[in-house]
Parts: C-alpha cells; structure tokens; sequence
C-alpha cells in the first residue's frame, strides 16, 4: 500500500486527484490519497484513516445535513458508489469506506476471524463515525455492507437516523438462515468465489464483477473494480462466509429488523440471481418505509449500478421522510 501519492494495484487505474475540492471538516490521523479519476468531481477528497484495525480508505463529498455513509460488498470498493457521489442526494454530504482487506485499506493480519465478519466490520465502521461525524448519520449498505449496517442497528443504535440496505436479506446467521435468504442453487462458481480464500486471477475477479451486476459505468472505473477485487484479502472472504454459517459473525438480523424501530429502506433487484426475493417479502419489518420491500425492475444484485436514477430516487424519497 502507498499512503500518498499514487495508488496502483494489479490491473489498477492509476488514480489522480480531483482538480478542485471544497473544504472539509478537519480530521485526525489521517493521510490524503488521490480520489479515482473517474470519480473527479467539485467537493471530493479521499484519504486514510487510523482505527483499531489499521487504516481505512474513506472518500468523503462536502455537503450539510445528516451525512450517508456508503458500504460496499464483498470484493468490492468505496468506488462502487460512483453514481451515488454524482447525483445522489444534491448539497448532502456522503461518506463511503473501503472495509478491511478491501480496496485501499489495509489488511487485517492479527486477528482476521476479530474483524472480518459483520460484527467486527462494523465496530470499525462506527470507529469511522465516530472520528468523521458529530451526531447522527444514515448508511447505505450493499450485499455485505448492507449486513454490516444491520449489525450497526443492533451496536449503536443512538448514532443512526436510518438505515438503507440492498443485496441483504436480513438471515439468522445458521446454515438454515443463509439458505433461506439467499439462492444456493445459483451459479455454483460464484457461490465458490465469494467464499474463496486464495487472491482473485484477473478472470476470477472479472467474473465476479460481472455477476454482481455493473451497469453502464466508464472503462476506467470497470478497470478499477476488477483491480478491487484481485486486491481483496481473500482470508476477508473466507472469514466472513464461514461466521455466517456458524453464527458467530455478528447479530439475529431477521429478529432485529422485527424489531428495530430505526426506519429502514430495503431495496432489491427483480432479477438478483443470489437473494431470494420472496423470503424477503415474507419477512416482518418494525418500520420499513414503505410498508414493504422496493423491488426495482429489470436489474439483479447492484441496483444502485444498474438503476442509478430510480435508486437515487428511493434514496431521496426515504431521507425526505426522515426530515433528516
């Protein structure tokens, strides 16, 4: 890793920094890096931030109001949520964060089976609030992050205004919960790649983009998910799918969402080959806005790729009602 200046990977872009940026909030501990080049934008700045795991990659859009932290799935990076820091939510400020063992930040050697799970993942996620937000925040979790906020619901409740999730059926982590919530009888290759414990090749990591759903992003920025992929610990993966088996990964998230009375927004893709839609519909929410699931049309597991402006929207619509 290279803590300033330029940031290369395997079949990574190397990233530039953004020409103009607002000013922000000063931080501590932290070293700027540069912000994605197909991500360059007015109010953008990325940069390092010390926690108890090691430090993490954050990048950060200058804005008022409760801000929206952003969280990425497996193998992916805070640059996902490129079309979320284009046009999501105008004048508010957003957050996105690269997980351990992901993206930009580092890896976890001491103790991996501590913090690559939900629960350990969201201690460092709130570690991250609580060093970049005074107050309230909303989070935004996909797949993967989208678990990591419901454990967040369940950890600190008093720091979130609401919580959107997409790609994450809300399980009891058993064998029995993830069979229910997800679709076992999908793609039995993308089924082994989520749980692989050896680095990506550069077919695997392309493979598994592709699966995850795209949508129409720039050359450079399909470049840079592949490299974020080959990039991720794969002890990150392995870790992670074996706690959501066993159930020592992190909360009951079928029973929390029964009863958190944080609103939640859920979200999910008509045609998502691993969710399985039904189970998702079947559940009981406290306050899910709504009054149900939004299924989007026509897109699978990354509707926020797929469908930017109909998800930016459901975005919209949810912080509007949260008068936040």
């Amino acid at each position: 890793m290279q803590p300033k200046g330029k940031v290369e990977g395997p079949g990574m872009s190397t990233i530039t920094p953004a020409e103009t940026r607002r000013p922000m909030p000063r931080l501590v501990d932290t070293v700027p890096i540069d912000v994605a080049p197909f991500m360059n934008g007015q109010g953008l700045r990325a940069f390092l931030l010390g926690t108890s795991s090691g430090r993490v990659a954050c990048l950060e859009r200058a804005g008022d109001g409760v801000p929206m932290l952003f969280i990425h799935a497996n193998s992916a990076s805070k640059e996902f949520f490129l079309r979320q820091f284009e046009s999501a939510l105008p004048g508010r400020r957003l957050i996105a964060v690269d997980l351990p063992g992901h993206g930009q930040s580092e890896k976890v050697c001491s103790n991996p089976a501590d913090v690559y799970t939900f629960k350990g993942y969201a201690g460092v996620v709130k570690e991250v609030l609580d060093q970049l937000v005074e107050g309230p925040a909303m989070l935004c979790g996909w797949s993967l992050g989208g678990h990591v906020a419901m454990e967040l619901m369940a950890l600190c409740p008093d720091r979130l205004a609401g919580v959107a999730i997409t790609g994450a059926p809300p399980i009891e982590l058993s064998g029995s919960g993830v069979s229910s919530g997800f679709k076992l009888s999908a793609d039995a290759r993308i089924l082994r790649l989520m749980g692989q414990a050896a680095s990506f090749s550069e077919e695997e990591a392309m493979t598994f983009v592709e699966a995850g759903g795209r949508g129409d992003v720039p050359a450079e920025a399909l470049k840079h998910f592949v490299a974020s992929a080959m990039n991720t610990d794969g002890a990150a993966r392995s870790t992670m799918c074996a706690a959501m088996v066993d159930g020592s990964g992190g909360c009951d998230e079928r029973a929390l969402v029964g009863a958190s009375p944080l609103p939640l927004l859920v979200v999910c893709g008509e045609g998502d080959k691993g969710i399985n839609n039904d189970y998702l519909r079947s559940l009981d929410y406290r306050n899910i806005h709504g009054g149900k699931p939004q299924e989007i049309a026509g897109v699978g597991h990354s509707v926020f790729l797929e469908a930017p402006e109909a998800f930016n929207q459901l975005l919209k619509e949810f912080v509007d009602s949260l008068k936040q």
